[in-house]
């Protein structure tokens, strides 16, 4: 009986070892799609996050457009409201001009019976009336007694010389015999007579000043008139063709 015992174990053995040499590692399906599934879960994330880049750069795209639209449209509005303004800035502005050409006609009209004496000293309790008659009849050769509606000191000292006596005659052709023989009658004396221009003429007369000079030495006179240079006709002196 034992015999048969021990061939039953070798049998037993042997078997086992046959089905260990015929025993192979074989991937489950699952081990094998768990890479491929690797794969293409990383490549199903590229995709999806490319596709929410591109439809994020459509919506900036059209977000960008919107704004550039909005943005031309106000452009183009404030571009209109400034060409607007600018056409009322220029009306008003040659209003303005205007008003002041006539204001300062109106002032030159008021002054056009009055002239200035400069250079004359100043004295304590001094009458200018007085003055300017004494003037007029010992310089001028005055016959008659002369006009004087009023005088008085107009201004400041400048260049250490007195404020100017300032005249008003009652009359405007007695004004214009005064200044056209001013030169030659106070030609010995340290006093001279100027128009009394208003403050536009006057910044009008200066600004030609060395051009009057020079035009002067060359033998051509102008003379202020009417807030212009002008020649001797009454034509206005155009300086800016010279």
């Amino acid at each position: 009986m034992a015999p048969k015992n021990k061939q039953r174990g070798q049998s037993t053995r042997s078997a086992r070892n046959d089905r260990g040499q015929n025993c192979e590692y074989v991937p489950s399906d699952s081990a094998s799609g768990s890479d491929e599934d690797g794969d293409g879960g990383f490549e199903q994330f590229v995709r999806k996050k490319l596709m929410e880049i591109c439809v994020g750069q459509k919506k900036l795209e059209a977000d960008l457009e919107r704004s550039i639209e909005f943005n031309s449209s106000r452009i183009l509005e404030l571009e209109t409201f400034k060409k607007s303004q600018t056409d009322t800035v220029n009306k008003l502005q040659q209003e303005v001009d205007s008003l002041k050409e006539k204001v300062n006609k109106q002032e030159r009209f008021s002054r056009r019976n009055n002239f200035r004496i400069v250079a004359v000293d100043s004295r304590e309790g001094e009458n200018c009336v007085r003055i300017v008659k004494g003037m007029l009849t010992n310089k001028f050769g005055w016959k008659s007694t002369p006009n004087v509606e009023r005088a008085h000191r107009d201004g400041r000292e400048q260049d250490g010389r007195p404020p100017h006596i300032l005249v008003k005659m009652l009359s405007y052709q007695d004004k214009l015999l005064i200044m056209k023989k001013s030169r030659e009658c106070l030609k010995d004396s340290a006093w001279f007579i100027v128009d009394d221009l208003t403050l536009d003429d006057l910044q009008e007369k200066r600004k030609w000043k060395d051009e009057v000079k020079q035009l002067y030495d060359s033998g051509t006179k102008l003379r202020f008139i009417a807030g212009k240079w002008r020649r001797s006709d009454g034509q206005i002196y155009n300086f800016d063709a010279e």
